[in-house]
């Protein structure tokens, strides 16, 4: 902002300077003072804006901040306790000072095994067998606290995670490419 209020004062001087140039002095060149400043002001507005337009279009093409790395992000999930695998992490920013990520998860097989499975029976109407909600619930809190501690210190601002149990999806071999595809 003050930058800002600066190069607007800067730009003015620079106005006037010219003006007073033209007025005062008798050469014919004195002409050409206006056409000059304008030039030099012309670049000086280029040179400012050149790192806004710069950092629009990292946030708009979905870049992932400088420093935070996909590598880093599966690292620190799969320190969790509990966790056994992060595949398909997808970073990018939402604005300059924050980003987002998604990624699958493959946690443990808990003593709860396939607990917080619900299943409803129409014909019943109503409830026909819930396992351990609570145990499962329990578990996928501590989980998210723990990953929401462990990812703290980075730009990560919001995180979509889906819960996948072991043995139950499709491990790929390689976690992540670059973007030219390979592992």
């Amino acid at each position: 902002m003050v930058l800002h209020v600066l190069s607007d004062a800067a730009n003015n001087v620079g106005v006037m300077a010219a003006s007073l140039i033209m007025i005062f002095a008798k050469s014919k060149a004195r002409f050409y003072a206006d056409p000059a400043m304008s030039v030099v002001l012309a670049m000086g507005i280029f040179a400012m804006a050149l790192p806004v337009v710069k950092r629009s279009g990292k946030i708009l093409l979905g870049s992932i901040p400088d420093d935070v790395t996909i590598h880093q992000v599966e690292r620190t999930l799969e320190a969790v306790d509990g966790v056994k695998n992060v595949h398909n992490v997808v970073v990018w920013r939402l604005s300059e000072a924050k980003c987002v990520v998604t990624a699958h998860v493959v946690v443990e097989t808990t003593d709860a095994g396939e607990s917080g499975q619900i299943k409803f029976d129409s014909e019943k109407g109503g409830v026909e067998h819930v396992t351990n909600v609570a145990s499962e619930n329990a578990f996928l809190v501590r989980l998210a606290e723990a990953l929401r501690e462990a990812l703290a210190p980075t730009e990560i601002y919001n995180m979509t995670l889906q819960i996948e149990r072991q043995g139950t999806c499709s491990e790929p071999e390689s976690t992540t490419q670059d973007a030219t595809g390979s592992g």
